[in-house]
């Protein structure tokens, strides 16, 4: 069991080196690249990224900036077609949502043990990597938590913008809109990192140290406090590394992002694990695992 977070010693310089990590990583990878590397494959299956539509934007601005909207005369069938689509798609994307919460709630905890394992002993098994099931239900409630507060940390304060701006449209005031968008994104975004940086550690802790989503909700908050700044580099340099390792990939006539994707997310996720472990574990534990890297 690892020491109360808000009583911990100064973190360790080697917990958010992140060159360090990567090197870490990249030797974890080779000992182990078979679990490592079809972890990260499905893992990559659980971090979608929807993009935005500029047309749809496009066209909206076009439909406010002048002129009546158009009338569309919709018959009783054609309307009931209509919502039952409508219906029928809310409903698919709700399932896929569902599916893809609980696979990664089932998936995550094994695999954060096949990184502890492999950073621990330099190797893992097949076993762990689906161990993750008597953690399913702690894991499928953090993560349904960190999305409302990362949601809410976002929407609240982007609400008095977003209302401004939203009256400027009914008044026709394209730049006292422009300026609540503004407004809306300048009050979101830092409110909105400065929450997510809290959260980071938390499913460290419904894995490694049993605790609850509440308890971890605290506990990761506590143990941000004051190293926000840090983490903040640390993540960023490992998402520069990442992305870089994808594009390579994608400049092999795309195929080769099939391979360098899963490595990279593979070893950023192992530097993210061994930062929570040296800065939660016994130095003299963590001191024979540096060596060992």
């Amino acid at each position: 069991m690892a020491d109360d977070p808000a009583t911990l010693t100064p973190p360790r310089s080697e917990a958010f080196d992140a060159v360090a990590g990567i090197r870490s990583g990249m030797e974890g990878f080779r000992r182990a690249w078979p679990i490592l590397f079809v972890g990260g494959c499905i893992k990559g299956c659980t971090e979608g990224g929807a993009t935005g539509n500029p047309g749809g934007a496009t066209q909206l601005g076009d439909a406010g900036s002048g002129g009546a909207m158009p009338r569309w005369d919709w018959d009783p069938r054609t309307l009931g077609i209509t919502a039952a689509v409508a219906v029928a798609v809310v409903v698919l994307i709700v399932v896929v949502v569902a599916a893809v919460y609980a696979l990664r709630a089932w998936f995550i905890p094994g695999w954060l043990r096949v990184q502890e394992q492999v950073l621990r002993t330099g190797a893992s098994d097949w076993s762990t990597l689906f161990s993750g099931a008597d953690r399913f239900v702690p894991m499928l409630v953090w993560s349904l938590l960190r999305s409302f507060i990362g949601v809410g940390a976002v929407t609240l304060p982007a609400v008095p913008g977003l209302a401004l701006a939203y009256w400027a449209y009914a008044h026709d005031q394209s730049a006292v809109g422009l300026f609540g968008v503004a407004l809306s994104v300048l009050l979101a975004v830092p409110v909105g990192v400065y929450v997510g940086l809290g959260l980071v550690f938390g499913e460290y802790m419904v894995v490694f140290d049993q605790r609850s989503a509440v308890d971890a909700l605290g506990e990761s908050w506590a143990m941000a406090r004051g190293k926000r700044l840090q983490i903040v580099v640390f993540g960023v340099t490992l998402w520069l590394a990442r992305m870089i390792a994808t594009f390579a990939g994608f400049c092999l006539l795309c195929v080769g992002s099939l391979v360098t994707s899963p490595i990279a997310l593979a070893v950023h996720d192992y530097a993210w694990t061994r930062a929570f472990l040296l800065l939660t574990r016994p130095r003299e534990e963590t001191d024979a695992w540096l060596e060992r890297a």
